[in-house]
């Protein structure tokens, strides 16, 4: 899919390729991090390596937007995706040869139905909330495709309830260490990930810099996120993920909060520095506890599923963030303009209330984690969910 994406003669094309290329990460990381759990079945060890796990999923976020910025501006935005090629050919020929195949002896079936009606509600709900600028939120098509989304989402939950093999097990979501992490991952991909798609307009529309400049400027946020993993990595399995997910969370939002402020001759050095660093540490100390949260408990019966739905969780807050985030800004700007605003100082705005919004929701995924998660790191659960 990366190849095709690179060599994408047509926008269809490159949208296609998209898809299958999400269809191959759908597959891929869940089943990548399935095998952490599976392979490290004593408690520390199983610890020490969701940490890592979560460490390096942090710093491939951060240097990501680095070096995008670097292959767009020195190359062609084709190598973003044809980067991915020789990484997948080396993945396929080396991991066979180094991890062990697990498998359980039980065989599930697929709920194909649950599977169409919750892609097809979430697209529909993320394609109406995109479109709420451009049509107006009294727009019949906009009211359309909400109340098409509903019907969707809805269905799904209808035929979950039914299905003798959901894709999600009732008793899964009814224990307070599965739905809480995946909840906390969710408002996670909601702020950050989203914002930081508003941060890169405000740093190259707004500040003007290039696509290498403000890839440059998201160095200190990879800082930031090493310097917190390793901190996470050193105490989550002394102190638990409770306290690390919170304070990591509330740092994140502090950083937002503090990139809201960004205006329209603000610098470099007193407007985002100070928010990227407090972003990158809290996000640091939360990808490492809120993984070790969701999964240091699971057994292999349910390895596969708690994966899975962990990284589902944080793919919808990102879509669904970065819409409503958008909306809000794009929104925010609108109103200014008509009001009078200068066009920079429109869209400033606009990006400033997305922030605030954004910080909020950072800020509410803390509350949920210091309330929410469990205080300890107890031993991997041995129940099977049958």
């Amino acid at each position: 899919s990366s190849l095709i994406d690179g060599l994408a003669p047509t926008a269809g094309a490159l949208d296609a390729a998209r898809a299958a290329q999400g269809v191959g990460a759908a597959m891929a990381t869940p089943a990548a991090l399935a095998l952490v759990t599976q392979l490290f079945c004593e408690r520390e060890e199983r610890t020490k390596a969701l940490g890592i796990w979560g460490a390096l999923s942090g710093l491939g976020f951060a240097i990501g937007i680095l070096l995008g910025g670097v292959l767009t501006q020195a190359a062609s935005w084709r190598l973003v995706f044809l980067i991915n090629v020789p990484v997948a050919a080396a993945t396929i020929l080396v991991v066979p040869r180094l991890v062990p195949d697990s498998r359980l002896s039980e065989r599930r079936s697929f709920d194909a139905r649950g599977a169409i009606a919750v892609t097809a509600g979430l697209f529909a709900l993320v394609y109406a909330l995109l479109n709420i600028n451009s049509y107006g939120w009294s727009s019949p098509a906009i009211h359309a495709g909400l109340a098409f989304a509903a019907a969707l989402l809805a269905g799904f939950v209808a035929i979950e309830l039914r299905s003798a093999a959901p894709l999600v097990p009732p008793v899964f979501l009814r224990r307070r260490t599965n739905l809480v992490p995946n909840a906390l991952q969710f408002l996670l991909g909601a702020s950050l990930p989203a914002a930081f798609f508003l941060l890169t307009l405000y740093l190259q529309q707004v500040l003007r810099y290039s696509p290498v400049r403000a890839g440059v400027a998201y160095l200190p946020l990879a800082a930031g996120v090493a310097a917190a993993t390793a901190v996470a990595n050193a105490l989550v399995g002394r102190i638990g993920p409770r306290p690390l997910a919170a304070a990591g969370l509330g740092t994140a939002a502090s950083g937002l909060a503090v990139l809201s402020q960004a205006g329209a001759t603000s610098g470099y050095a007193t407007a985002v520095l100070p928010g990227l660093v407090l972003v990158g540490f809290g996000a640091g100390l939360s990808f490492v506890a809120i993984t070790t949260a969701a999964l240091a408990q699971v057994d292999e019966t349910a390895a596969g599923l708690a994966s899975g739905l962990l990284s589902t969780s944080v793919q919808i807050g990102i879509s669904l963030g970065l819409a409503i985030l958008v909306a809000i800004s794009s929104g925010r700007a609108s109103n200014l303009a008509t009001s009078g605003a200068s066009p920079i100082a429109a869209e400033v705005g606009g990006i400033q209330l997305a922030f605030l919004v954004a910080a909020a929701t950072a800020l509410l995924a803390a509350i949920g984690a210091l309330l929410g998660l469990r205080s300890d790191t107890p031993a991997p659960d041995t129940h099977s969910l049958g």
